[in-house]
């Protein structure tokens, strides 16, 4: 019985030495397949914690660096309002009696202003004459030379542009500068005329349904103007208003804006009170000079345009 014992006894010990490699392989297989993912898988779960961390201070970077680089761009675009004062050019002439500064308005006659530029940058205006003086009225040049001969070399008539001009705020009050025609409202070439008084009557629709087209102001030397007004006249020229002494421009030329601002429609300067000794307007039945607004007395009827 005893030795049966001690068989099965050995035979058991003998027999756990064989399975043994097995049972160790077996047990870090176990291991390896239930305790491996618990203890990796916690460092394996707390590496991407960093990450998410990571991306928050990257995204606000990118609006504060694009910000400062589309604010520049917006603030280089205010500028173009500069440019404005251009459409308001000035043109200055030089007579034997001083000389003044125009400025001319291109947004409210602009063909006029261009028609008028052309001239002026041509030279068409040097040596030519003041040649319809009325001290109550307006002074009238740029069509006839000091001998009294009329400039035959013209360009094509503009377009009258009264309407809108009045529209834009431009009237014929002293001071101001518009151009002179025939009874046909689109004939005005060369000739101008500069206000000494207020002289509405002339705006758009005027007498014959066009009126005369403001086109700008004098802004300097409007005691030049003062001067021709007052000049003695004497007959014998295109008409009764020819001064004695010619007015003759010698130099227009167009010159840069001085940087002071100004507005489009300048203040008229104070009317001057018409000398004692000037001559009596022409009677009612003398025709106009040729291109000339004509000036409606108060009790007499408005003296005929002589058409081309």
């Amino acid at each position: 019985m005893s030795f049966e014992c001690t068989l099965n006894y050995n035979s058991f010990f003998f027999f756990f030495l064989k399975i043994r490699p097995l049972f160790f392989s077996l047990a870090v297989t176990a291991l390896f397949a239930f305790g491996a993912p618990a203890l990796f898988g916690q460092a394996q779960n707390a590496s991407p914690k960093p990450k998410p961390q990571a991306q928050p201070q990257v995204q606000p970077k990118n609006p504060t660096q694009v910000q400062p680089q589309i604010q520049p761009k917006t603030q280089v675009q205010s500028p173009a309002a500069i440019q404005k004062p251009s459409a308001m050019p000035r043109v200055q002439f030089t007579t034997n009696l001083g000389a003044f500064t125009l400025e001319l308005n291109s947004d409210a006659a602009p063909k006029t202003v261009e028609n008028f530029l052309n001239y002026v940058k041509s030279g068409f205006y040097k040596e030519t004459a003041f040649h319809r003086v009325i001290s109550t009225f307006m002074v009238q040049g740029g069509g006839f030379t000091a001998d009294g001969a009329e400039k035959k070399k013209t360009n094509p008539p503009v377009v009258n542009e009264a309407k809108a001009a009045l529209e834009m705020g431009l009237s014929n009050v002293r001071g101001s500068i518009a151009m002179a025609r025939t009874p046909d409202p689109d004939s005005a070439t060369s000739q101008f005329f500069i206000n000494v008084v207020d002289n509405p009557f002339l705006d758009y629709p005027g007498k014959d349904g066009a009126g005369y087209c403001v086109f700008g102001q004098v802004v300097e030397g409007m005691d030049t103007i003062d001067k021709i007004r007052d000049v003695k006249i004497r007959p014998g020229g295109p008409d009764d208003n020819w001064p004695m002494e010619p007015v003759i421009i010698t130099d227009a030329k167009i010159i840069a804006k001085k940087t002071s601002a100004r507005s489009a429609t300048v203040k008229p300067a104070a009317e001057k009170p018409a000398p004692k000794n000037a001559p009596a307007k022409p009677a009612a039945d003398k025709p106009a000079l040729k291109n000339a607004p004509a000036k409606p007395a108060a009790d007499k009827p408005a003296p005929k345009s002589v058409a081309k």
